[in-house]
């Protein structure tokens, strides 16, 4: 097989081959191969594109829903999405849990206006793990006082008997130039 391969995503412009170097995950980098791409030094991992293409829009249709409860301050609906042992690192790098989260996000004295979601892509890592990206701008009012926050993160969902879950949160603040 030939043609272009994003590394980080495992997948081949035609969602059939992707290749993974066995000393860790490569740069975010798009190249071209016009010979086969079976070379030492890289494992081939076969997903059918059909399968890509259900399991990104079923992680699309998640995280969007689960950005929505976020929005709506719905913690019902959070308790719903997040894993049990959820991992969340906030932008300061502060590491917190599940509690925390919800907390955050149900506060009553938190008003966003919209949040703008730019660049999102979904890695996938199996059939039941995968990492949702993004940037995000987001500003409102908390307790009063205005915020304005661009940031980037990762949501890695993992795939259980009840649906999707947000297992891993990262949240990476982005400083203006």
């Amino acid at each position: 097989m030939t043609g272009w391969v994003r590394q980080a995503d495992f997948i081949a412009a035609d969602g059939a081959f992707g290749v993974h170097p066995p000393m860790g995950p490569a740069p975010d980098v798009l190249f071209h191969s016009s010979r086969p791409l079976t070379s030492p030094g890289f494992i081939m991992v076969q997903r059918a594109s059909s399968e890509t293409s259900v399991l990104t829009a079923e992680l699309l249709e998640a995280a969007d829903a689960f950005d929505a409860a976020q929005f709506r301050k719905d913690a019902d609906a959070l308790d719903q999405w997040l894993a049990p042992d959820l991992v969340y690192i906030r932008g300061t790098g502060e590491i917190s849990d599940r509690a925390a989260f919800i907390e955050a996000f149900s506060d009553p004295d938190l008003l966003f206006e919209p949040f703008v979601i730019r660049e999102r892509s979904v890695h996938l890592l199996s059939s039941d793990v995968a990492v949702v990206s993004a940037e995000a701008e987001i500003v409102g009012l908390l307790r009063g006082s205005p915020f304005h926050d661009r940031f980037r993160y990762s949501d890695t969902f993992l795939k259980t008997p009840q649906g999707w879950r947000v297992r891993f949160v990262q949240v990476t603040r982005l400083v203006e130039p």
